[in-house]
């Protein structure tokens, strides 16, 4: 956890991070526990997905809670990767909504990670 010292600001692209992190997780979660109501194969298939899509959505609220700026990054780094590969599987589908909703979620995650880990930088090279 950073010091109590920390300003606002970089407290509130903390919590950003965590609310785009969490709302990106939970929209993956959403589309994974839909596909449960698939049949056969595809049943199978979604409660894997169901499995991974709840442990990442249960992961990055248990980083926040905890205030784990690191948790928060690598959490929020794997949602960056499952995003763009919805959005790549969007694209093979030629489906829009399935292609440029996860592409969004993907860019605006990375581009509040990079912010996150650049002041994180800052902040642990400042102590040094």
């Amino acid at each position: 956890m950073v010091s109590s010292t920390r300003s606002p600001v970089k407290s509130r692209l903390f919590w950003i991070c965590a609310l785009i992190t969490i709302a990106s997780a939970l929209t993956s979660a959403g589309f994974s526990l839909a596909a449960l109501s698939s049949l056969g194969d595809a049943h199978t298939n979604a409660l894997y997905a169901v499995s991974r899509s709840l442990s990442l959505a249960f992961g990055s609220l248990l980083v926040v809670f905890l205030h784990s700026r690191i948790g928060l990054m690598a959490v929020a780094f794997l949602m960056v990767l499952v995003q763009a590969g919805d959005a790549v599987i969007g694209a093979l589908i030629n489906d829009p909504m399935k292609t440029y909703g996860p592409a969004f979620l993907a860019v605006v995650t990375g581009v509040v990670l990079f912010l996150l880990f650049r002041e994180t930088s800052q902040l642990t090279s400042s102590k040094l």
